[in-house]
């Protein structure tokens, strides 16, 4: 039994139960492992509770009308192609579980829910919609440069995964997600070669998609301020949004080489979102949640990753280094002024301020705590502290001022 699809033949397998409805064609089950398929100004529908398994390739006109209320498993066992140009409705799920990759292409693509198993690799060539579920149980989504995979429904839950530092099934490239206020999602991105590294967003300002992409070294982008900071080599998060004014909470996993990270971290961002700037911030109100690095400042589009400044509580010639709180705010409801603890302690204390562009701002050769924020603008500052004791030892303490406004 031989059915004829736009000049090529879709040859039966095990068991085909067809109905021709108005034009349309609709399958029970069927096992296709012929020629490659292709669907063109054809209205194809499969019905709830019906299985389709195809071993080869499928290509799906922009003019046809397919609708998956039942199982499409793709289950190849050599590289094959998806070339999907339309919506493919329904409420049904694809799955792709073959032996080998499949790489999707095609204009328009969206699909009612996926899933991905095996341990193989989808590769998107174009842009995929899915419209309702992800379920990610063993594989990688890999998403070409200036494309997505974007989810369109808004629930928590759409996408299911092994939220573990040894997941083996995550999104490599950008993951867009549809966000609203009051709930917290998660993007499942990682790299092949670095593995599973998630990034969570609560606190939405507003509805809208929010577009995240795992970059593994980007640590390395910024230069010259190892003397300020140390940046973990987790790497960094870019973070995209629709509207320029939407606002979240971000949360950076700590998850490294299967295991979590622990010590003490800040957040640092770059507001541009492409790649990591001079235009930075460190955000001292970060704190461990779990296995991720969240905070309780809002945030925008921008370049994430985590930060670590070292303090020793015992300097150079045994001169004792006080614990510096260096997050400042602008409009007197919290501290404003750079103190230093213990001053009388010391003989003499002198402190020099710098804006991120090397610029001195501030310079007392006799600090007595009266660096206020109130009098500069917001952003990161870089200071040079010298403490001499009384003894005559004295050590120096290279940091950084954060000014932020008080939302």
């Amino acid at each position: 039994m031989k059915i004829q699809f736009n000049g090529r033949l879709l040859k039966k397998g095990v068991l085909l139960i067809y109905l021709i409805m108005n034009g349309a064609i609709v399958f029970a089950q069927l096992v296709f492992s012929g020629e490659d398929l292709r669907i063109g100004e054809t209205t194809v529908k499969i019905s709830e509770g019906s299985d389709v398994v195809l071993t080869q390739s499928l290509s799906v006109s922009e003019n046809a009308t397919f609708t998956n209320n039942g199982s499409v498993y793709f289950n190849n066992n050599k590289e094959e192609t998806l070339d999907i140009n339309t919506l493919l409705d329904g409420s049904g799920t694809y799955y792709i579980k073959g032996q080998k990759d499949y790489f999707l292409k095609g204009n328009g693509a969206a699909i009612s829910s996926l899933v991905i198993g095996g341990g193989t690799t989808l590769w998107l060539m174009n842009d995929l919609s899915v419209i309702n579920n992800l379920n990610l149980e063993d594989g990688v989504i890999d998403v070409a440069n200036e494309r997505e995979l974007k989810i369109q429904s808004a629930d928590s839950d759409a996408i299911s995964f092994y939220n573990n530092a040894d997941n083996p099934s995550f999104v490599q490239g950008a993951l867009v997600r549809n966000t609203i206020p009051d709930i917290e999602y998660i993007f499942p991105v990682g790299a092949k070669n670095e593995g599973f590294h998630p990034f969570t967003v609560s606190d939405v300002s507003s509805s809208g998609y929010i577009g995240v992409n795992y970059s593994p070294d980007l640590y390395g982008a910024w230069s010259g301020l190892e003397n300020s900071f140390q940046l973990e080599t987790t790497g960094g998060w870019q973070v995209e949004t629709v509207k320029n004014d939407l606002s979240f909470i971000p949360g950076l996993s700590l998850y490294d080489n299967l295991a979590i990270l622990d010590g003490n971290y800040n957040i640092f961002y770059s507001a541009n979102p492409d790649f990591a700037s001079s235009d930075f911030s460190l955000d001292f109100n970060s704190g461990i949640k779990g296995g991720y690095l969240t905070t309780t400042t809002n945030h925008f589009a921008g370049t994430f990753t985590i930060a670590r400044i070292t303090t020793n509580s015992l300097g150079q010639e045994g001169v004792p280094v006080p614990e510096l709180i260096n997050f400042l705010v602008k409009d007197g409801r919290g501290r404003t002024t750079f103190e230093i603890p213990g001053l009388l302690n010391y003989k003499n204390v002198s402190l020099s301020v710098y804006s991120r562009f090397g610029n001195l701002v501030y310079q007392s050769n006799s600090y007595g705590n009266d660096f206020d924020s109130r009098n500069y603008r917001s952003g990161t500052y870089f200071y040079e502290l010298t403490l001499e004791t009384e003894e005559g030892k004295s050590f120096t303490v290279r940091n950084i001022i954060e000014i932020m406004e008080h939302n």
